[in-house]
């Protein structure tokens, strides 16, 4: 849960940088003698913020801070912002990179949203700063989706530790620093991703959270569920075997002959072996719904090279049958991608040789493959103790396109400025 967060907030920021980019491009190079606060500029930024499904509204602030532009509504003529942190952040010779601000309210009552700013350039002379407001519900909404069943509670959290979005723990606010933050900050110090165990609230609650911070961000995702929660099902099984062990040693102390109590001990056994076979099957089922619910393609293979997890994801990214059998060879499954030209044009029985020779040598790695069908697939890989590795596949075709239409527009930009 915390992978799949992560990943579609870098998504979601990407979008919303991409948009600010385009903006400073167009007011650079398209309408290089345009005032800022022209109607032109107004509808640039109105089709901008249109097709964004992350911003809330966009704004110009001149280089003393006045509001002089707005996509959604008429500019506050009267409103000065020199003293924010999304205006300050861009003082003259400070990196022309994207801030990200506190969490603060919004124009609406209870709304919160947070700033995202760009330096806003011509020809090298600032001419002030480009805003777009998010609103929280744009990750909130999301990571909801992704905890459906209430136990797990996804944030996100500035490198302050500031809460801004999300829930992190029960009692936490916005805009606030949770009772984690820290233990978490130190964790995040050490490691891109890991898993921390920390004590909050009033009881003393123990609650394991994962963590990934965002690349090239000062961002945190987190992923927490309550320790009792994730044992309140072993706890009522312990509970409920320690019952039936104590009533069966009464019984068992009861009986006078042997065979009487050979007898009981045996269909003692049966129904306990029923039971464990029961638990068995929910706990599988368990486990093969978590993998279904995430978002990206997982495939787990064990040290002999046979697949011992897997979601239907996986095989869709892959152009799998949906009834891949567990048990099912690596070697088969890199021949059915070599023999319909998965890795390009060579001899199949070479590229699987290769392929094998340096699944288990190359992790952990990250790397980018395009399919067939056009996808352009970044794949994950990491050992796992007794030597199975772990793929996850993420499908970042629409990232890529993303990239490359940005790409274009830059490109745009310049030939029309040489212009």
């Amino acid at each position: 849960m915390a992978r799949s967060a992560e990943t579609g907030t870098t998504r979601s920021l990407f979008e919303i940088d991409a948009t600010l980019i385009g903006i400073e491009q167009i007011v650079a190079g398209v309408l290089p003698t345009t005032p800022l606060d022209s109607p032109a500029l107004k509808t640039v930024l109105g089709q901008f913020s249109a097709k964004s499904q992350s911003v809330s509204d966009i704004l110009i602030l001149d280089v003393s801070g006045n509001e002089v532009n707005r996509a959604n509504a008429i500019p506050d003529r009267t409103r000065n912002d020199r003293h924010r942190a999304f205006f300050t952040a861009h003082r003259p010779g400070a990196p022309a990179t994207l801030f990200i601000g506190n969490p603060g309210p919004g124009p609406v009552e209870g709304e919160w949203r947070i700033m995202l700013s760009r330096p806003l350039t011509r020809n090298g002379v600032m001419l002030g700063v480009i805003a777009a407001e998010v609103p929280i519900a744009t990750f909130t909404n999301f990571y909801n989706a992704i905890a459906a069943n209430g136990d797990t509670r996804i944030a996100l959290l500035l490198d302050n530790g500031a809460l801004a979005a999300g829930g992190s723990s029960r009692g936490a606010v916005v805009g606030g620093i949770p009772a984690s933050a820290t233990a978490l900050l130190e964790a995040a110090a050490r490691s891109q991703a890991g898993l921390v165990e920390t004590r909050a609230g009033a009881r003393d609650e123990e609650t394991l959270r994962a963590f990934r911070r965002v690349p090239a961000r000062p961002l945190i995702v987190t992923a927490a569920r309550d320790k009792a929660e994730i044992l309140r099902r072993w706890y009522r099984e312990r509970n409920g075997s320690l019952a039936g062990f104590a009533l069966f040693a009464w019984t068992v102390g009861g009986l006078a002959w042997l065979a009487v109590r050979s007898l009981r001990a045996g269909q003692f056994a049966a129904v306990y072996l029923r039971r464990s076979e029961a638990r068995l099957r929910r706990q599988s089922s368990l486990l093969q719904s978590t993998l279904e619910s995430i978002g990206e393609g997982l495939a787990v293979f064990d040290a002999r090279g046979r697949l011992i997890a897997r979601n239907r994801r996986f095989c869709q990214l892959l152009d799998m049958p949906d009834d891949l059998a567990i048990g099912a060879p690596l070697s088969e499954i890199l021949t059915r991608q070599a023999v319909r030209g998965d890795f390009g044009n060579g001899d199949p029985q070479t590229e699987v040789a290769h392929r094998l020779e340096q699944f288990y040598h190359d992790v952990p790695t990250i790397k980018e493959r395009a399919t067939p069908s056009g996808r352009i697939l970044q794949i994950r890989r990491s050992a796992m103790p007794g030597g199975a590795v772990v793929s996850v596949y993420s499908d970042v075709t629409e990232v890529k396109a993303g990239e490359s239409k940005l790409l274009q527009a830059r490109s745009q930009a310049e030939l029309v400025d040489e212009v």
